[in-house]
């Protein structure tokens, strides 16, 4: 359908997904820790990957995949994580970053 623009996120948006780039800049967010850093904020809070994919409406393979950086980033779980544990999304980018 389209993307738009937000600081330096660009939001990639279809009739089925949402995905989220991040523009290259000094904030350039390392994608290989996005995940574990969703993993490791799920597991500090004692929540299942089952009750996530129940939630999303999806399987655990795929919530597992998200984490362990074996699956594309969607807004749809970025946003469901950062309101699951109760951050913002730049917290969960921000321990991503590249020095």
């Amino acid at each position: 359908i389209g993307n738009f623009r937000f600081n330096n996120a660009e939001f990639l948006i279809s009739h089925r997904s949402c995905f989220l780039n991040i523009s290259k800049s000094d904030d350039e967010v390392d994608f290989s820790k996005v995940g574990l850093k969703m993993k490791q904020l799920r597991s500090e809070r004692g929540i299942t990957q089952e009750q996530v994919a129940k939630d999303l409406n999806c399987t655990v393979p795929f919530v597992s995949n998200v984490e362990n950086n074996r699956a594309k980033l969607n807004l749809r779980v970025l946003l469901y994580y950062s309101k699951l544990c109760n951050v913002s999304v730049d917290t969960i980018l921000e321990k991503s970053r590249r020095p």
